[in-house]
């Protein structure tokens, strides 16, 4: 559902409950696991952006999204992150709850 304004293409100010808004938008109520997986895959990217000093999803480009490809294989790379889970355990690791 789309909220109004010009940020994030309508769905909300802040990136990353805009991209949980947009996914919402897309999938509705149904989906569950392929929205969560989505989700937390957008969070993950949000969380970079923000870093990268990008508040608006209008302002995303080739080049961040290429950078933020690059991050993700360097922590892949030195074993902080498995390729097929790598915001699974990014997000376990935030949380603590890493076994």
């Amino acid at each position: 559902m789309k909220v109004g304004g010009r940020r994030n293409f309508g769905y909300g100010k802040r990136l990353a409950w805009a991209g949980a808004n947009a996914l919402r938008n897309r999938y509705g109520e149904g989906c569950y696991g392929t929205r969560a997986a989505h989700a937390a895959r957008w969070r993950l990217f949000a969380d970079f952006a923000q870093h990268q000093s990008v508040k608006d999803a209008r302002d995303v480009t080739a080049e961040l999204v290429e950078r933020f490809g690059r991050t993700l294989s360097a922590r892949v790379g030195v074993g902080d992150l498995h390729s097929v889970t790598a915001t699974d355990d990014a997000h376990r690791k935030e949380s603590g709850s890493v076994d």
